[in-house]
């Protein structure tokens, strides 16, 4: 990373603000949440929570999950996406460097 004082900045910021609101940033959710896909983010938020292999212990996961049909996954979206992209775009092109080129392909192709 060029500037990992910055990236160390960004995420003690998101930290902070994950301490006072819950925050769906999680591993699995972070794709969708980059991606816009809602319905694949309400897809996800309600299989986590019915997943016995792979239990929920935060408590304000756990609602949301049980509430998944009434969780606007479009607001979540858009709410969090600039965060997700902050903090994980630069993370996600070094996990996932197939992924982003054949994205970056795909935009070629649109232009």
């Amino acid at each position: 990373y060029e500037c990992p004082n910055d990236l160390l900045g960004r995420n003690l910021d998101y930290f902070l603000e994950a301490k006072r609101s819950p925050s769906p940033l999680m591993t699995e959710w972070i794709s969708p949440i980059l991606g816009g896909n809602s319905d694949e983010l309400q897809a996800m938020i309600s299989k986590n929570s019915e997943d016995p292999f792979q239990p929920i212990y935060d408590d304000y996961l756990k609602w949301m999950g049980r509430n998944a049909a009434n969780v606007d996954t479009k607001a979540t979206i858009k709410h969090w996406q600039g965060k997700a992209q902050d903090l994980f775009v630069d993370l996600s092109t070094h996990w996932y460097p197939k992924l982003h080129k054949a994205a970056r392909g795909a935009e070629n192709d649109i232009v």
